[in-house]
């Protein structure tokens, strides 16, 4: 059974294998339920603490998958 301290870098082994294309089809999947999830979470009826901090959290989490993609871009394109 495999250990979160070995899953861990076997994870970074297989993004690391995987091609340009592969990555950013990836990334723009996780952009979209971001994008998806921030609406939700903006939109719901719930107290407004919670959904200022839900918004919040899926919104930077979007906005950083955007910066990695961006990264992404620009290192290959630089190749």
């Amino acid at each position: 059974m495999m250990g979160f301290r070995s899953w861990k870098p076997s994870q970074r082994v297989r993004w690391r294998q995987m091609s340009v294309p592969q990555q950013s089809g990836w990334l723009t999947g996780l952009i979209a339920l971001g994008a998806t999830m921030t609406a939700v979470s903006a939109t719901q009826l719930e107290p407004v603490f919670w959904r200022g901090f839900m918004t919040g959290v899926w919104g930077t989490g979007t906005a950083v998958l955007i910066g990695l993609l961006v990264g992404i871009q620009v290192s290959a394109r630089h190749r």
